[in-house]
């Protein structure tokens, strides 16, 4: 897959990438923000899926953090691991391979 990388506004604080196919089709896009990456599937496009049910099941659940009183989902979404974090967005997430070899 390649990307192509725009940057926005002054000092590059933001840019979007997309991600395109072998055959240069658009994926989606990733928007990178302050060292957040916020990824964003085009319509019709389903990622593969890199979450093994056998693997993550005893991760999937409810979590709860009373004193802000918040709660997290944690899911299997588009076939990634992902939370939902009460009143905000469901995130996707990924397995850092680099950081736990």
């Amino acid at each position: 897959m390649s990307l192509f990388v725009f940057r926005i506004g002054l000092r590059d604080l933001y840019s979007v990438s997309f991600v395109l196919d072998p055959i240069g089709a658009v994926l989606g896009m990733t928007y990178h923000q302050g060292g957040m990456d916020l990824e964003l599937l085009r319509d019709g496009f389903e990622p593969p899926n890199e979450a093994i049910l056998e693997e993550v099941k005893g991760l999937l659940g409810r979590y709860r953090f009373d004193p802000a009183n918040l709660d997290v989902q944690v899911m299997v979404e588009h076939g990634r691991l992902a939370v939902d974090v009460t009143g905000q967005m469901i995130f996707g997430l990924r397995y850092d391979e680099e950081q736990y070899a």
